[in-house]
C-alpha cells in the first residue's frame, strides 16, 4: 500500500518542482486563518516569498494581525487584516463577509485555525481566558476545528469558484488515527455543544481535538463532490509540530534552547515551517491543482517524506484506512447535521434582521434612523455566500444565540 515511484522522497525546499517557472500562488490573492502563530504565521512569510498579489491575515487579534502585515510591508507584500474569533460562530461569519465586502477575487484559502485545549484546566474547568457563555450553543473548539472550516469553505466558495483556477487548503492531524483510530463518534455529538448557555459534559481534550480534525475530513469528503472541477479541495496533515505538544512549552520554558534541541532530537518534532511547507506544497504547487480530494501526508515525525495524494480516508503514515471517513452513511450523517446548522444559522440571521427592521420602523427621523439603517445590512446566506445587491456588510459583531429552535438539529 505504501506509495512508492518519484515520491517517498525527502521533500525539497521550497516544496515544489524547482522547473516550475510560475507558482501558482505568485499574483493571485491567499486567505489564511490562524495566521499570526505557529504554522500559519511560518505559511504566510513562506507564501509572501513568492510574491502573491495579496494576503488576506484571518485572526482573533487585531495588533498581531497588524504585526505580521508589517512584516509583509517590508517584503513589498500588500495584505489586509480581517478580524473575527474563529472560537465564534459569529466571529467567523464575520471574516467570511470582510472577506466578500473587498469585492476582490480569492484563489487560495488556506483553513488553519486550530485549538487544542478542550478549554478545560487541569480540574476540568471551563478556562478563564474564553468563557464558553460568551456565544452559547457550541464549544469553542468545536467551532475552531470543525465549525469554521465549514463556514468559511460554504461562505467563500462562490467566490473561490468565480475566481478559479482556486484551491481550498483544510489543516489536518494525523490524530484522527492516532487517537480517534479513524473513528467518529456521532452518538455523542451533543457532548461537543452547550445547552442552553450551559457546559455539557465534554470529552478529554485529545479526544475532542482529534475528533473535531476527523470531522474535517468527513465534511470534505463529501463537500469536494459539490464544487466546481477548478476548485481544488484538499486537507493535508502537518505532522507533529511545536504547536501541538504542551511538553514542548514547558521544556522551552524550563530548559531554554538546549531543551527544545533534545525534545526534538528525540521526538522528531518539526518546527512550524516544516508543517507550513506542507501547506505550502497544496497552495502552490502545480501537483496540487490535480490533489482536490485527496489527503496529502508527508509523515508525521522528523524531516517531511513526500507520499502521493491518496484518498481522502487513507492515511500513509498508518498504512490504514479511517473508517468513518470512508462509510457513505457516516459522512452523509455529519453533513447532513452540519446543514441542518447552515440553515439555522440563515434562520437566525433572518430573525435578528427582521427585529433589526422593527426597531428601524420605530425610528423613522433624523441621525437615529440612519444608524438603525447601517446596522441592518443583510449578511449574506450561508447557504447562498452572495452579497446582497448594492448593499454592504455589516462591520458590528452582533451578540448571536444559537440554542433556541435548536433542539431538533442537536438529534442525530
Amino acid at each position: 500500500m505504501a506509495h512508492l515511484g518519484p515520491w517517498g522522497r525527502q521533500a525539497p525546499w521550497p516544496p515544489v518542482a524547482p522547473n516550475d517557472k510560475q507558482h501558482f500562488v505568485t499574483g493571485r490573492n491567499v486567505l489564511i486563518t490562524g495566521c499570526t502563530s505557529g504554522i500559519g504565521e511560518a505559511l504566510v512569510y513562506l507564501i509572501a516569498d513568492l510574491k502573491p498579489n495579496k494576503i488576506f491575515l484571518a485572526c482573533q487579534s487585531r495588533s498581531k494581525g497588524e504585526a505580521v502585515q508589517l512584516q509583509l510591508k517590508r517584503k513589498g507584500i500588500a495584505s489586509q487584516v480581517l478580524v473575527g474569533d474563529m472560537g465564534t460562530v459569529a466571529g467567523t461569519q464575520h471574516i467570511a463577509n470582510e472577506m466578500l465586502y473587498t469585492k476582490e477575487p480569492l484563489h487560495v484559502l488556506v483553513s488553519n485555525a486550530i485549538l487544542w485545549e478542550a478549554l478545560q484546566n487541569r480540574n476540568f474547568n471551563v478556562s478563564v481566558n474564553r468563557q464558553e457563555h460568551q456565544e452559547p450553543g457550541f464549544h469553542s473548539y468545536l467551532v475552531t476545528n470543525y465549525l469554521s472550516t465549514v463556514i468559511l469553505c460554504t461562505a467563500l466558495k462562490p467566490l473561490l469558484e468565480q475566481s478559479a483556477p482556486s484551491r481550498i487548503v483544510i489543516t489536518g492531524s494525523f490524530t484522527h488515527m492516532d487517537v480517534s483510530k479513524g473513528k467518529a463518534n456521532l452518538n455523542t455529538l451533543n457532548n461537543h455543544m452547550l445547552t442552553n448557555g450551559k457546559v455539557a459534559k465534554k470529552p478529554a481534550k485529545d479526544e475532542a481535538y482529534a475528533q473535531t480534525k476527523l470531522f474535517q475530513y468527513m465534511w470534505a469528503k463529501k463537500f469536494v463532490t459539490t464544487v466546481d472541477p477548478d476548485l481544488a479541495v484538499m486537507v493535508y496533515d502537518p505532522g507533529h509540530c511545536e504547536t501541538h505538544n504542551d511538553a514542548y512549552h514547558l521544556l522551552k520554558k524550563t530548559m531554554g534552547g538546549y531543551g527544545e534541541s533534545l525534545y526534538n532530537a528525540v521526538t522528531g518534532n518539526r518546527k512550524p515551517e516544516d508543517g507550513a511547507r506542507v501547506a505550502l506544497w497544496c497552495a502552490d504547487s502545480s501537483e496540487g491543482a490535480s490533489a482536490s480530494g485527496k489527503y496529502i501526508d508527508f509523515g508525521i515525525f522528523g524531516d517531511l517524506k513526500m507520499n502521493a495524494p491518496c484518498e481522502l480516508g487513507f492515511s500513509p503514515s498508518h498504512n490504514e484506512y479511517a473508517e468513518s471517513v470512508r462509510d457513505p452513511e457516516q459522512v452523509e450523517r455529519l453533513w447532513t447535521w452540519t446543514q441542518k446548522f447552515l440553515v439555522s444559522q440563515q434562520s437566525q440571521q433572518q430573525l435578528r434582521q427582521r427585529a433589526q427592521q422593527e426597531v428601524q420602523m420605530q425610528n423613522h427621523s433624523g441621525s437615529r434612523s440612519q444608524q438603525m439603517t447601517s446596522i441592518s445590512n443583510t449578511l449574506p446566506s450561508l447557504l447562498t455566500s452572495k452579497p446582497p445587491s448594492g448593499q454592504k456588510f455589516s462591520r458590528s459583531r452582533s451578540n448571536s444565540r444559537f440554542t433556541d429552535g435548536f433542539d431538533d438539529i442537536c438529534v442525530l
